[in-house]
């Protein structure tokens, strides 16, 4: 399934402010304080690794769906709490 369709379907979901591909956003939920995120950003100036979109449902229904659309895509699923584990956790591997 192409980006674009990706993005559509999941604003069918949870509507188009709850979803969104704009790049701060998605870097703010692509890392934790692991000591590595630090250095590879200080070497890069970027993560090693950052999610496609952050999506954000208001209620367990829409979670429920978003989690039966990416399954259904085969589309891989973070996620994200307040940021402070330690091992990288958090850290998309995928997109």
């Amino acid at each position: 399934m192409s980006g674009n369709r990706i993005l559509e379907g999941l604003k069918k979901i949870v509507g188009k402010d709850c979803v969104t591909s704009n790049l701060a956003e998605r870097l703010c939920v692509s890392r934790d304080v692991t000591p590595i995120n630090y250095k590879w950003i200080d070497l890069y100036r970027k993560p090693p690794y950052f999610c496609d979109y952050v999506i954000k449902p208001r209620s367990l229904d829409e979670l429920k769906r978003v989690i039966r659309f990416a399954c259904k895509e085969n589309i891989k699923v973070n996620v994200y709490g307040g940021g402070s584990g330690t091992v990288g956790g958090v850290i998309p591997l995928e997109g």
